[in-house]
C-alpha cells in the first residue's frame, strides 16, 4: 500500500475559499485606513495652512491671495497652477504628486483636496469675513455614499452641511 501525503482537491478547496473570505472582510477595512490616513495626512496640511494665513493676515492686515505668499514650506513638490476642482475663478493652487490640491479661498478658509479620492478637508479663517460654521473649524466633507463620507463622519462630532456642485453631493462634518 502506498502512503501518499498530498492534499486532496476538497482540502484546497476549502483554503481557497477561507483565504476569499478573509480577503473579503479584510479590504474594505484596508481602505478605510487608507483614506483615513490621507484625511489625517489633509488635516496636516490645512492647519499648516492656516497658520501660515494666519501670520500673513497679522503682518500685512489681509489674507493672502497667493499660496506662495505663505512664509511656511507647505509648497514643496507642489505645482502652483490655478484651482481645478475648487473654483471656477483663477485661483492658484498647490498640486501634489500624490493628487492632492491645496487652496486659499480669499478671506474665508484653506482646504486641501483629494477628489479622485472623493473627499476634502477646510479650515475657516480666524478673521474671516462671514463663517456660518464657526471661525477656526475645521470640516471633513467626504462625497455621499463614498468611503470618505464614512471615515470623515468617523472623525467627526457634528453634521455641518452638505455641499452640491452639480455633479457631486458632499457631507460635510466638525472635526475640530
Amino acid at each position: 500500500m502506498k502512503n501518499n501525503h498530498a492534499f486532496t482537491l476538497i482540502e484546497l478547496l476549502v483554503v481557497v475559499l477561507i483565504i476569499g473570505i478573509l480577503a473579503a472582510v479584510a479590504l474594505p477595512q484596508y481602505r478605510k485606513a487608507v483614506t483615513k490616513s490621507r484625511i489625517v495626512q489633509m488635516l496636516v496640511h490645512v492647519k499648516a495652512l492656516h497658520d501660515g494665513a494666519e501670520i500673513y493676515y497679522m503682518a500685512n492686515g489681509t489674507y493672502p491671495n497667493d499660496l506662495r505668499d505663505i512664509d511656511i514650506d507647505i509648497t514643496s513638490g507642489a505645482e502652483i497652477k490655478n484651482s481645478v476642482n475648487f473654483t471656477t475663478s483663477a485661483i492658484p493652487a498647490a498640486f501634489y504628486p500624490d493628487g492632492m490640491e491645496c487652496i486659499i479661498i480669499g478671506s474665508h478658509y484653506v482646504a486641501c483636496g483629494k477628489f479622485a479620492d472623493d473627499f476634502y478637508v477646510q479650515k475657516t479663517l480666524n478673521h474671516a469675513v462671514s463663517s456660518e460654521y464657526g471661525l477656526g473649524t475645521i470640516s471633513c466633507c467626504g462625497k455621499q455614499d463614498a468611503i470618505a463620507d464614512e471615515v470623515c463622519r468617523s472623525l467627526a462630532h457634528k453634521t455641518t452641511r452638505d455641499w452640491f456642485n452639480p455633479n457631486v453631493h458632499y457631507n460635510c462634518y466638525f472635526v475640530e
